[in-house]
C-alpha cells in the first residue's frame, strides 16, 4: 500500500493499507495497537491528528521503545513536522544504535536540504 500511494495509485493504496491495517492491527490492544494504527494512519496520510495521539500514547506506555519512536518518526514527516521527525529518529537511533534501518532513517533526516 505504501508502495502504490508513492507512486500515485491512492485509491488501490487506501484498500491495501486499510486491509493491512485490519489484518495487523484489529487483534492488538493497548500501545501495541496505538503503534500499528498510528503506522497505518501515517502510510495513508488519513486520521493524521488520531495518528499522533495514538502513538503518543503508546510512547507513554513504553518510552524506550525504538519501533515506537520510529513510528512517531513517520507520524510526525506525514503531518510535514521535519523537527519533530528528526527529534523522533534520533531517540529511535540511540536505543537501538545497531539497527541499520534506524540509523539510515536517521541519516536521511539529517542530509542537507533533505526532503523525505
Amino acid at each position: 500500500g505504501a508502495g502504490l500511494m508513492a507512486v500515485g495509485q491512492k485509491e488501490q493504496a487506501l484498500r491495501y493499507l486499510s486491509s493491512g491495517q485490519k489484518r495487523d492491527c484489529t487483534n492488538l490492544s493497548g500501545s501495541e495497537k496505538y503503534n500499528c494504527d498510528a503506522w497505518y494512519w501515517s502510510l495513508s496520510g488519513t486520521h493524521l491528528d488520531d495518528a499522533w495521539k495514538a502513538i503518543q500514547s503508546a510512547l507513554q506506555t513504553q518510552p524506550q521503545n525504538s519501533a515506537y519512536h520510529d513510528t512517531a518518526t513517520v507520524v510526525a514527516l506525514s503531518r510535514g513536522d521535519a523537527a519533530e521527525a528528526l527529534r523522533q529518529a534520533t531517540a529511535a537511533a540511540t536505543l537501538s544504535p545497531d539497527d541499520p534501518y534506524l540509523l539510515w532513517q536517521l541519516y536521511r533526516l539529517q542530509a542537507p536540504g533533505s526532503k523525505p
